[in-house]
């Protein structure tokens, strides 16, 4: 990995980068079997068998695609906690295929949550490759300049606005993310700037230091297989041992579960989102402690 700070003081991140799919030979034949066939020098093919198995993800179906989002793009961990961003799209020849883009912790620090960093990624074209390839450049991840509390009580109110304006909704999404219990946002617009903007909107209500350890889909073609915190799927469906909002009607289609943390931020959501901001500002420096002690979101938000 390679950094680089801009003039705005915004790092650039340069990252290992791979492709799994199938060639495209003459005639527009594919090769035999889909295999690893482009990376950047730094990726083995150990490595990316490692992730393969680690971080699986499919492409949606092309009726579930869209100009506004033509693939699948997760976040995700692999065994070791390490995290990798994973396209999986279509290619220029209409073949199934996935590229991994290994994330290190300081590069993912450097979003702070912001999950609209990935939109570039999200909506780019997935090219097709006739040979197998060992040179290709690292993935360059410009991250956003940090949010201002202005912003940040935009980003809040978006959220509440996609969620048609329900409190109950919010603590209750915001309680199952700190429960461990995964999210699936069923029957969502094929957008995925709008999917990314929900993510950002949810993190928003957690302190920064725990905004980075969430994963998350924008398309899951079987929730079972994903293992995301919050998944999105474009079909009405209520998979179990999930909890399961229908972003259509507003309504949680499960129970959720009960969190102090959750329903004192949002209550704080209730009175000005702004002081949300301030509230989660003020808790950052406890919880990096706290997250360094403890197992999971929940030990680290104990209220």
């Amino acid at each position: 990995m390679r950094v680089e700070i801009t003039v705005s003081e915004t790092p650039d991140f340069y990252l290992e980068r791979f492709y799994v799919g199938n060639l495209v030979l003459p005639g527009n034949r594919r090769s035999a079997s889909p295999g690893l066939i482009a990376h950047t020098p730094g990726v083995t093919p150990e490595l990316a068998a490692e992730w393969l198995r680690a971080a699986p993800l499919l492409p949606p179906p092309p009726h579930e695609t869209s100009a506004e989002m033509p693939g699948a793009l997760g976040l995700l961990k692999g065994t070791g906690g390490d995290s990798v961003l994973v396209k999986a799209q279509r290619n220029d020849a209409g073949l199934p295929q996935l590229l991994y883009v290994l994330t290190p912790r300081e590069a993912l620090d450097a979003t702070r949550g912001n999950a609209l960093t990935f939109r570039a990624l999200a909506l780019m074209d997935m090219p097709a490759f006739s040979e197998a390839r060992a040179d290709l450049q690292p993935f360059a991840l410009r991250c956003l300049p940090p949010l201002t509390p202005d912003a940040q009580s935009d980003i809040l109110n978006a959220l509440l606005a996609l969620c048609q304006d329900s409190f109950r909704v919010v603590e209750g999404l915001l309680a199952a993310l700190i429960e461990g219990l995964p999210l699936a946002i069923v029957s969502s617009p094929l957008s995925a700037e709008l999917r990314l903007r929900f993510v950002t909107g949810l993190l928003a209500l957690l302190p920064p230091p725990v905004r980075t350890v969430t994963t998350f889909v924008t398309h899951a073609s079987d929730p079972a297989l994903v293992r995301a915190d919050i998944k999105f799927l474009t079909a009405r469906a209520v998979p179990t041992d999930h909890l399961v909002y229908d972003w259509a009607s507003g309504e949680l289609l499960t129970p959720a579960p009960a969190n102090a943390y959750a329903h004192y931020i949002t209550a704080q959501l209730r009175l000005d989102p702004s002081l949300v901001v301030e509230q989660t500002e003020q808790l950052a420096t406890t919880i990096v402690w706290r997250a360094r002690h403890a197992s999971d979101l929940g030990e680290a938000l104990s209220w």
